[in-house]
C-alpha cells in the first residue's frame, strides 16, 4: 500500500491510514512503507497507555504475591498430614 500510481505520479500514502502526503501531513519512510505523523501520535498514545497499564498490573501482581503466601498449617500439622500419605522418610517430612 505504501506507494500508489495515480496518473503516472507516485503518490506516497501512509501504510496505516492510507492518507496521502500533503503540506500538512509529513510521511516518514521505512522499508517499503510510510507512516504519517497522525499515526505516529496514535501509536505513541497506545504505547503510553499500555505502559501505564503494565505498571498498574505489576503493582497489583506484587500485592497479590505478598498476600498469596499464608501458612494455613503449623509445621506439626504439615508433618502429621504428610505422615498420612508418606510412609517413613521422617527426615524429608521434617525438611518440607
Amino acid at each position: 500500500m505504501g506507494t500508489e500510481n495515480n496518473d503516472n505520479n507516485n503518490v506516497q500514502v501512509c501504510s496505516f491510514c492510507g492518507l496521502p502526503a500533503s503540506d500538512g501531513r509529513r510521511l516518514i519512510q521505512g522499508n517499503n512503507c510510510f507512516i504519517c505523523e497522525t499515526c505516529i501520535g496514535v501509536c505513541y498514545h497506545m504505547l503510553d497507555i499500555s505502559d501505564d497499564i503494565d505498571e498498574d498490573l505489576d503493582e497489583i501482581k506484587d500485592e497479590e504475591e505478598k498476600d498469596d503466601f499464608k501458612l494455613e498449617y503449623s509445621p506439626k500439622e504439615i508433618y502429621d498430614k504428610l505422615s498420612d500419605y508418606v510412609v517413613g522418610q521422617d527426615y524429608a517430612k521434617k525438611v518440607l
